[in-house]
């Protein structure tokens, strides 16, 4: 069994002029975007984490760097963790999801997104805490795939900025634990098992 947790980046300037990039080097985190970093880096610091994935992409490396050095982790760059493919979308500017239900054909696939997230989970070593940095998409996906529901129905899911949701990973099955704290209460750390507690 793994414990898997999936951290949102912080917010970034794409984010604040409601951009989709999926870019790698552009729209670095903002300083709120890095104050939320440091937040959930601290509230991290309660964990046993083995290894740091993130997402090639600048905001989620600056994400993870700001837990890492909370965590004493090196941050490991991982493409499956890649933000949603934009494709011709890409430096559209967006208000909410409901593009996605218009336009959703012109990006990549979400069941496509579903597979290169489960792939991520399933690859883990057992018996090992692992956090990724990642973006609001394929947390969502890794949530759809858990509940077996589809793309409409997981919008209802909104990770904010730095938030964390943890999933048990176990003979390739996935149990979920929790979803889009915005950080670890008495609550969600009952629910983590022991060995992965400081």
């Amino acid at each position: 069994m793994s414990l898997i947790i999936f951290v949102r980046h912080g917010e970034s300037s794409a984010n604040k002029k409601h951009i989709l990039s999926d870019e790698l080097g552009v729209y670095p985190l903002t300083k709120l975007g890095r104050e939320q970093a440091n937040k959930t880096g601290i509230d991290l610091k309660k964990l046993k984490i083995n290894k740091v994935f993130s997402s090639p992409v600048l905001r989620t490396i600056q994400t993870s760097e700001i837990i890492c050095k909370h965590i004493k982790k090196t941050n490991i760059i991982d493409s499956r963790l890649t933000e949603r493919r934009f494709k011709e979308m890409r430096g559209t500017k967006v208000k909410d999801n409901g593009w996605k239900l218009l336009y959703g054909y012109k990006i990549e696939p979400f069941e496509l997104l579903k597979k290169r997230l489960n792939s991520f989970i399933k690859s883990q070593e057992k018996n090992s805490c692992i956090l990724a940095v990642t973006h609001h998409d394929p947390i969502v996906s890794v949530i759809a795939s858990v509940y077996d529901v589809d793309q409409l129905v997981s919008f209802s899911f909104r990770p904010t900025y730095a938030s964390i949701t943890a999933v048990l990973s176990e003979n390739g099955s996935i149990t979920p634990l929790f979803f889009g704290l915005n950080f670890m209460n008495d609550e969600a750390i009952k629910k983590i098992p022991k060995k992965y507690k400081w």
